[in-house]
């Protein structure tokens, strides 16, 4: 799923852009696309940091989306 998702936004990691549509590149594709070729201590550091704040990310949205899921389901109907 990474992999083909990398691929479909262009795989390339020239930083951030103003166009939506120019390529792109996800933490999860930096992740998969490095995690093997790193050597150094600080690579591998490096990809687990992105690592734990792509992991903050997704909980973050999970928890969000938790609480306006229960907020909209506590309203009364009438």
């Amino acid at each position: 799923e990474t992999m083909a998702v990398t691929m479909v936004i262009g795989n390339s990691g020239r930083g951030l852009s103003p166009s939506i549509l120019s390529p792109g590149y996800t933490i999860a594709a930096i992740i998969a696309n490095q995690f093997a070729e790193a050597v150094s201590a600080l690579e591998v550091e490096s990809l687990l940091y992105a690592a734990l704040i792509l992991f903050l990310l997704t909980l973050l949205v999970n928890v969000l989306a938790e609480i306006i899921f229960y907020r909209l389901h506590r309203l009364p109907t009438s």
